[in-house]
């Protein structure tokens, strides 16, 4: 009987290993299984990036270009005389319309601050 049971615990250790064996093959399979169809969808992937690259990305970056050279062209004959225009052009603010703005003559608001800054140095140094 003893050996009866010694047998059959033998057994059982043997079906646990090959049933651990079977599981071990089983997830060896699925992991390559996994990794082919990773490997399908990342090829899909690349293939419709370049697809849309080419049909899509590439054309507008092409057509910014043109237009953007095509500015600069029109503008660069003017640049030279728009800065000229610059150099030349008496500014459009004047201290009256900075007063009418923000109510109140800037110089003299400029000046209150300065002698803010004077009394408190004096202060300071006393």
């Amino acid at each position: 009987m003893a050996k009866e049971k010694r047998g059959l615990i033998e057994a059982d250790e043997n079906d646990k290993k090959s049933v651990q064996e079977l599981l071990e093959i089983r997830k060896e399979h699925q992991q390559k299984k996994i990794g082919e169809v990773d490997h399908n969808i990342q090829e899909m992937l690349q293939e419709e990036f370049h697809q849309v690259w080419d049909d899509t990305i590439m054309p507008a970056l092409e057509r910014l270009k043109r237009t953007s050279e095509t500015l600069l062209e029109r503008f660069s004959d003017y640049e030279d005389e728009f800065k000229g225009y610059l150099r030349d052009r008496e500014p459009d603010v004047d201290v009256e319309l900075l007063a009418e703005i923000y109510g109140y003559p800037p110089r003299a608001k400029a000046n209150e601050k300065q002698n803010e800054d004077s009394d408190r140095e004096m202060k300071l140094d006393s």
